[in-house]
């Protein structure tokens, strides 16, 4: 039985200290550089904190990126439908395509994380989910 959305909304203080780990974790010189992330962005790894405590919880969950943008956020299933989990990345980051910059000082907390049903039909999950291994966490070039 897949859980209602309210169960992932009540989980929102967790998902947002899982991203708070990653935004602390990443570490930009002052040309904007990471060893482990280059001069890119950190929502793949926010992203993917944010999938293993879904995970963890028994919710059917997979990354996905979005086509307006250069971003990976997460997708759900629940009794709801499908449910997008996100810290949007104007939060801690600015930049575009595969340049970005971390804002400092920024700390998460339960409101930051957005929980929204973004199609009620459970049978449309296929339409959003792409379980090619070979590009996870990819998105296609702007």
């Amino acid at each position: 039985m897949r859980a209602p959305v309210a169960d992932i909304q009540a989980l929102r203080g967790d998902l947002a200290a899982a991203a708070q780990a990653v935004y602390d974790a990443w570490a930009q010189d002052e040309d904007g550089f990471d060893e482990e992330l280059g001069a890119g962005g950190a929502c793949q790894d926010i992203a993917a904190a944010i999938a293993n405590v879904l995970s963890g919880r028994g919710v059917d969950v997979w990354t996905a990126c979005s086509g307006v943008e250069q971003h990976v956020y997460c997708l759900a299933l629940c009794a709801d439908g499908v449910v997008e989990i996100d810290v949007p990345h104007q939060l801690y980051e600015r930049g575009a395509g595969y340049v970005w910059r971390k804002i400092d000082g920024v700390r998460f907390s339960a409101d930051d994380v957005v929980v929204e049903v973004i199609d009620p039909a459970v049978e449309n999950a296929p339409l959003y989910r792409d379980d090619d291994p070979s590009d996870d966490f990819a998105c296609p070039a702007p």
